[in-house]
């Protein structure tokens, strides 16, 4: 994604998730749905997005970012970049890629020994996982 919408982009799965959940919720109440005879109805619901996801799956570009920085196919990243922008002007997409990239051979890796035997990056990790 463009990084002006990568942020905002990020967030519309968590918000997918969400409304998925109130959906269900009011759907199980038991004036609706949430009766024996209903629960079937409510559980077979759920197959619809995945039916529609596995049917556009097949038209949506591998993302040129994975494909660049992960795989190291340039050419496959441009054409996907070609496709999902309305100009030819990906060189600039394509050196943003490569100085992430960089950016990130340039960052420091941590073991798991390293994460849990260090004071600074337990009390963070064991936060997270508590929440």
């Amino acid at each position: 994604a463009p990084l002006n919408l990568r942020g905002g982009l990020g967030t519309v799965n968590q918000l997918a998730v969400t409304v998925g959940l109130l959906i269900s919720q009011v759907l199980g109440v038991e004036q609706i749905l949430g009766t024996d005879d209903g629960w079937p109805v409510l559980l077979g619901l759920a197959i619809c997005p995945a039916i529609l996801q596995l049917v556009l799956l097949p038209i949506c570009p591998e993302s040129p970012r994975y494909l660049l920085i992960t795989k190291q196919w340039e050419e496959e990243a441009r054409k996907a970049l070609r496709r999902l922008r309305a100009n030819n002007q990906i060189e600039e997409d394509i050196e943003e890629m490569r100085a992430e990239e960089r950016a990130q051979q340039a960052e420091s890796t941590i073991s798991m020994t390293e994460l849990l035997c260090s004071p600074t990056l337990r009390a963070p990790l064991v936060i997270g996982v508590v929440m």
